[in-house]
């Protein structure tokens, strides 16, 4: 696949939101513009998978992946937003492909626990200092700070990080077993995070919903996923 070319061919579709986006925050007050740019990435990519219509199945995610000649590669199209700039001017998108051996999650965990060696200051929650997001959104696939938050809870939840001993102040370094984790094959390495994300998000329905302890499981949450890929698949 040209990636310059296909991207042209692209650009009138994902100016769809672009367009609107910008009109959107044009009606927006000063001071919420900000938050506005900040959360741009993570709307565009609810809006790149979702159907155009609701008369209709059909998503920009599945038409741009028509133009895939590979069938084991997957392409898809992350946001960008420089806030110095004007108007559209301030939208780019980027092209990102990945396969199950060459996958950008595992990339990003990765950056993520780089940026602790030899260690770095979290807050008391263990997530990173403002300083530090922001220069670390800028080395991830996608520069959204949602998901910056979901992979550090991932990193949490694995053990990824160790504490090191500071005073009056909470410090972590990259953990032996995230060594031994990013040692694996990529796809054995997939298969674990698939079930760690599906723990992940039972913790956080179990805990946004204020349920009982153990009511929510990761089988629970694997096979609503599974599910729902059966009811796409039949559609």
């Amino acid at each position: 696949m040209n990636n310059h070319t296909d991207q042209l061919r692209h650009e009138d579709l994902l100016q769809l939101f672009t367009t609107e986006y910008e009109k959107y925050a044009s009606r927006m007050d000063p001071e919420a513009m900000d938050g506005l740019w900040d959360i741009a990435p993570m709307v565009f990519s609810k809006w790149y998978y979702t159907a155009l219509t609701g008369e209709t199945i059909l998503t920009p995610a599945n038409i741009i992946h028509c133009d895939e000649e590979d069938p084991k590669v997957e392409k898809a199209y992350v946001l960008h937003v420089d806030k110095k700039a004007a108007g559209m001017e301030k939208y780019s998108f980027h092209p990102v492909s990945y396969t199950l051996e060459n996958h950008p999650i595992l990339r990003d965990m990765q950056t993520i626990l780089n940026a602790c060696l030899p260690d770095c200051t979290v807050d008391e929650n263990g997530f990173f200092l403002p300083e530090d997001r922001e220069e670390l959104l800028k080395k991830l696939t996608l520069p959204d700070g949602f998901y910056l938050e979901y992979l550090t809870r991932l990193c949490q939840q694995m053990g990824f990080f160790q504490k090191v001993p500071a005073i009056h102040i909470h410090k972590v370094t990259k953990s032996q077993k995230a060594d031994a984790f990013f040692a694996k094959e990529p796809i054995e390495a997939l298969d674990t995070l698939l079930w760690e994300g599906c723990a992940l998000a039972a913790e956080r329905l179990q805990y946004t919903m204020d349920l009982e302890p153990g009511m929510v499981s990761s089988s629970f949450s694997i096979n609503i996923w599974k599910t729902t890929l059966t009811l796409i698949r039949s559609l």
